[in-house]
């Protein structure tokens, strides 16, 4: 009984013994989790950091690039924030210049980057955003409460690109017309690396009375969309600047063409629907043809022959354009052409086109 005893408080001195040894070894596992968690952190810091040096200096590169093609940029400070989850670049009161005369600014831009994934980016305008013209004799500014952005980089080159801006406002010195807009732009690449494709689409628009002529639709524009492809040689470089006129040139030169895949306008009388191909002659003038379809197209020439907004001879083409609609329920396809800075229905010039800058 003795000799039990004794060994069963021998056991029991044993197990208390190795008590601290497991207790050590756990501290030692947490020991080695904290320090590769630690270790791990530490590269990431270092990551974010270089990463963030490297997103200021594609910066300066981007503005220097713009700078080439006619597009000036500036600001008042330029900051990298956002440790640990992302990258944000803050750009304080930018100011870009276009050599055309036109002139964007903001009080904030700030730019957000996921560190895991540099490729893709988003924009925010909340603080809001406007476009003046400095042209002589144009006193258009266009305001937005509020604009968001994103953008897809791929090799170096811009492949995606979308706008939204909400309570656009297009303001000129006789009044303004209100809306929201949504643009997106996408290159296909690299399968079809010359092909821009685009999307438009302006909602809930109100235009004031007598604004320069723009009213003679009626003071709501319901709704404007338009599906549009860029092909031709140079035409991903479009997207590589901010509306340069030398990239819009060189596209032009290297037998650019604009195709309207879709488009509708609702706009008081005007019910038109329509496709067509544009290019630019040496003038940078569009030509080509499109073909719409206006519905309720003996409004649509009224509203148009009231406003003069059309010669009298275009007026009565379109009058009988309207008379042969009236034989299919009002509905015309009409076929246009624009040639040497016209735009014409069949003989008939209906309009001037101006060259592009």
């Amino acid at each position: 009984m003795a000799k039990a005893e004794s060994g069963a408080a021998g056991s029991d001195i044993d197990l208390s013994a190795s008590a601290p040894l497991a207790r050590k070894q756990r501290l030692r596992r947490l020991g080695l989790i904290f320090g590769f968690g630690a270790l791990i952190l530490a590269f990431y810091g270092i990551y974010w950091l270089l990463a963030a040096r490297h997103l200021g200096a594609e910066y300066g590169k981007f503005v220097h690039a713009q700078g080439k093609a006619g597009v000036e940029i500036s600001q008042e400070y330029l900051h990298v924030s956002g440790f640990p989850y992302r990258l944000t670049l803050v750009v304080g009161r930018p100011d870009i210049r276009f050599d055309t005369g036109w002139r964007w600014q903001a009080e904030r831009a700030v730019i957000h980057i996921s560190p895991l994934d540099i490729s893709r980016a988003s924009l925010d305008l909340s603080r809001g955003t406007h476009v003046v013209t400095t042209r002589t004799g144009e006193e258009w500014r266009i305001d937005a409460r509020r604009m968001l952005g994103r953008s897809v980089v791929k090799s170096g080159r811009l492949v995606d690109l979308g706008l939204k801006a909400e309570n656009l406002r297009a303001i000129h010195r006789n009044g303004q017309m209100r809306f929201d807009i949504v643009l997106a732009f996408s290159a296909i690449t690299p399968a079809s690396p010359d092909i821009v494709r685009l999307a438009l689409r302006l909602k809930g628009g109100d235009v004031d009375p007598g604004l320069h002529r723009h009213d003679f639709l009626g003071a709501r524009l319901e709704n404007a969309e338009a599906a549009l492809e860029l092909g031709g040689g140079a035409s991903a470089d479009l997207l590589q600047s901010l509306f340069s006129p030398l990239r819009l040139r060189n596209w032009a030169a290297a037998g650019g063409e604009l195709q309207l895949k879709e488009s509708r306008l609702d706009w008081g009388p005007a019910l038109i629907s329509g496709k067509g191909a544009l290019q630019l002659d040496v003038l940078r003038r569009p030509q080509g043809s499109l073909r719409l379809e206006v519905n309720r197209v003996g409004d649509l020439a009224e509203a148009l022959i009231a406003a003069q907004m059309v010669s009298p001879g275009a007026g009565e083409a379109l009058r009988l354009a309207a008379s042969l609609a009236a034989l299919n329920g009002g509905r015309a396809p009409l076929p246009f052409r624009l040639r040497d800075g016209d735009m014409a229905l069949g003989p008939v010039k209906i309009f001037a086109i101006s060259p592009l800058p």
